[in-house]
């Protein structure tokens, strides 16, 4: 065995601690940079938003797109999805919407996977702060009623502890509901539910 002293670094993430202050920030910076100079970003303006419009812009695809743009399109929000899922909630619902044509994909949906990139290569040094002055636990939960494609609505939900997001989800509805009002209760124990069993795992 050998002793590696404090962890800077873990699989793309940056470990950042003042124990003067007792904080801890864990950012992903050089993972962000990594994937923009690999998909030749690094000089685009960087997008003020993860992704501007969902419903007019990525709906169901009756063409055909080549093997090489399908593979290319993957890589880029596979790399959107793995940076979402450690440290950037913000991009969650463009890193699901992007996910739900990944065979079928239209022009408009290469065309929206690059701004998610240059927004995260453009916001590289935002990072969650874990503190213990926050509070223990915090859980916020929302509902976006009908998307427009296919009338089912979206839910997500984010748990804080110490301050800092420890986890967060996005995810479509699996029935068309005529109001988001009559499955506010079920759709909190739901996302409740999630949250213990992925944490208890």
């Amino acid at each position: 065995m050998r002793n590696l002293r404090a962890l800077n670094r873990f699989l793309g993430v940056r470990i950042i601690r003042d124990w003067a202050v007792r904080k801890l920030w864990l950012c992903q910076d050089s993972y962000l940079e990594e994937i923009a100079h690999r998909y030749h970003l690094e000089d685009r303006k960087p997008a003020l938003t993860p992704l501007s419009t969902f419903n007019d812009m990525l709906t169901k695809y009756d063409g055909k797109t080549s093997a090489q743009d399908v593979h290319l399109y993957q890589q880029k929000v596979g790399s959107i999805q793995y940076t979402t899922s450690i440290t950037r909630p913000d991009t969650a619902r463009a890193a699901r919407k992007l996910a739900e044509h990944l065979l079928n994909l239209s022009p408009a949906h290469i065309d929206a996977a690059d701004p998610v990139v240059s927004y995260l290569y453009g916001t590289q040094s935002l990072a969650i702060e874990y503190s213990p002055d926050g509070d223990n636990c915090e859980f916020s939960s929302d509902a976006a009623f009908a998307d427009t494609e296919d009338r089912k609505s979206s839910e997500r939900y984010l748990f804080k502890l110490f301050g800092g997001a420890v986890d967060w989800r996005v995810t479509k509805q699996k029935s068309v509901t005529t109001s988001t009002t009559g499955r506010a209760t079920s759709h909190i124990k739901r996302c409740m539910r999630n949250f213990l069993v992925d944490t208890i795992i």
